[in-house]
């Protein structure tokens, strides 16, 4: 399966030469939370990367609850 170019343009802006990816790390996580808080609009950002916008606000949450540590893999209960 192909990526589209935007994909390929938003990897390479990003510094992700494989493209997106299928999990997110916590760096890479903060690089999305930072520009939503820079302004940038929740859904634009969860179509162009894939992640639904409950998700980014959660992200968001820890980010500011936590930093970027706040970010990391947690064993949830489940």
């Amino acid at each position: 399966m192909s990526r589209s170019a935007k994909e390929q343009d938003l990897a390479k802006s990003c510094g992700w030469p494989e493209g997106l990816p299928k999990r997110w790390s916590a760096q890479r996580k903060a690089e999305v939370v930072l520009r939503l808080l820079r302004g940038e609009d929740i859904g634009e950002v969860s179509r162009e990367i894939r992640v639904a916008p409950p998700e980014l606000e959660r992200w968001r949450r820890e980010f500011l609850d936590g930093g970027q540590q706040g970010l990391k893999k947690k064993n949830r209960p489940g």
